[in-house]
C-alpha cells in the first residue's frame, strides 16, 4: 500500500503515516502508539493488553497478605522458641534430675 495516498482509518482528513503491523490498516501519527518497541493502533493494543494482565493480577493482590501472614507466623515461631528456651533455663521451679538408686553393695 502506498502511504502517500492513504488516509488514516480514524481521521479521513489526515494522511496516514504508518501501518499497524497487527491489522495492517493505515493510521496517522496521532493514532499509532509505540508499545514494546512496536507501533500499534489503539484497538490492537486493547486486544493485547488484557491477555498479558490476567495471569498476574491475582498474584499481585495475594502477595501482600501472604507476606503478612508469613511474617506473623515466622515471628510467632521465633518468640515461641525463645520463650521456651528462656523459661527452661531460668525456671526456679524446675525439678532436679532424679538420681538412680545405688545397687546393693555399691557405693555412691
Amino acid at each position: 500500500m502506498n502511504l502517500s495516498r492513504a488516509r488514516c482509518t480514524n481521521h479521513e482528513a489526515r494522511q496516514a503515516s504508518g501501518l499497524c503491523p497487527t491489522c495492517s490498516r493505515p493510521f496517522c501519527r496521532e493514532c499509532l502508539t509505540e508499545h514494546g518497541g512496536r507501533l500499534s493502533c489503539a484497538s490492537c493494543l486493547k486486544r493485547a493488553a488484557p491477555a498479558a494482565k490476567t495471569g498476574v493480577a491475582w498474584k499481585k493482590k495475594l502477595a501482600a497478605p501472604a507476606m503478612l501472614v508469613a511474617a506473623v507466623v515466622f515471628s510467632w515461631f521465633v518468640f515461641y522458641v525463645m520463650g521456651n528456651t528462656l523459661e527452661l533455663s531460668t525456671s526456679p521451679d524446675r525439678p532436679a534430675p532424679e538420681r538412680a538408686e545405688p545397687a546393693q553393695g555399691e557405693r555412691l
